[in-house]
């Protein structure tokens, strides 16, 4: 099971991220060979630490504020429940590229959190990222597949979109 992080690790792995960023970005500039260094993924644990805590500060999804949160279930990323009341949540984190892959488990879910970074890791200046969340996957998604966060805001009609500033969490 991953260890949900604490306000202060997800501080300190942003900070490790945004000099990787920095790192990287340096070397794609001095050679032009390091075009073809690929940046980071968002870490799961990461943006799945981000999301339960948002969750438990009714900044997403306030509608599930008398559920309790249980962090990388098999059933689920999240998997809020309520005595017999379960709500299964998949989280998805993008930068740039924006590209995502939706799974199965994905598509089943009550709820997909789509945390994106945008130029987040890239701009220490920037604080925000936005949550886009979409309630009954199956009615936008049949197939598992890739799709762009252009696309899903094309496809799913009543996609919640809500900016986090992430130096107040």
């Amino acid at each position: 099971m991953k260890e949900k992080l604490s306000i202060e690790e997800i501080h300190k792995l942003i900070s490790l991220m945004r000099e990787g960023f920095s790192y990287l970005s340096k070397l794609k500039e001095k050679d032009p060979v390091g075009k073809h260094i690929n940046y980071f993924k968002v870490p799961s644990t990461l943006s799945e630490s981000i999301a339960i805590h948002l969750l438990r500060r009714q900044q997403i999804l306030p509608a599930l504020s008398d559920m309790t949160f249980e962090h990388n279930n098999k059933e689920a990323d999240i998997v809020a429940k309520n005595g017999d009341d379960i709500v299964n949540i998949e989280i998805k984190a993008t930068a740039e590229s924006a590209f995502q892959n939706l799974g199965k488990k994905d598509i089943q879910a009550d709820y997909i959190i789509w945390l994106h970074f945008g130029a987040y890791f890239k701009d220490v200046e920037q604080t925000q990222i936005s949550a886009y969340i979409i309630t009954k996957p199956e009615l936008y998604f049949k197939e598992p597949g890739k799709i762009n966060l252009s696309k899903l805001k094309e496809m799913v009609s009543d996609v919640e979109t809500v900016d986090i500033d992430i130096s107040k969490l």
